[in-house]
């Protein structure tokens, strides 16, 4: 079962005064053309490693740009294991 991951909100415009309004003003200007395309992010861990601590982060962020977000984790599961083991070359897209 995939745990749902609370995401707080965070808006491109607090990276404005380190990457430049231009390159926040590109980012939504490419994000357009996805506004509401859904987007779920699933990994085997809610907290700790590197892929569950930016998650919450890109989630946010994709949401402000207009994208469908959500995340969770599916902790043990055939489908953590499965698709980490075919995403690095060990394996194929079976679920039994």
């Amino acid at each position: 079962m995939l745990e749902r991951v609370r995401v707080a909100p965070l808006s491109l415009a607090a990276y404005e005064a380190m990457a430049g309004e231009d390159a926040v003003a590109e980012v939504r200007a490419l994000a357009e053309r996805l506004r509401g395309a859904g987007v779920l992010h699933v990994n085997a861990t809610k907290y700790g490693g590197g892929v569950a601590e930016i998650l919450p982060t890109l989630n946010a962020l994709m949401r402000d740009a207009g994208f469908a977000t959500g995340g969770g984790s599916s902790p043990g599961t055939r489908l953590s294991s499965t698709s980490r083991r075919s995403t690095t070359g060990c394996g194929a897209w079976t679920f039994r």
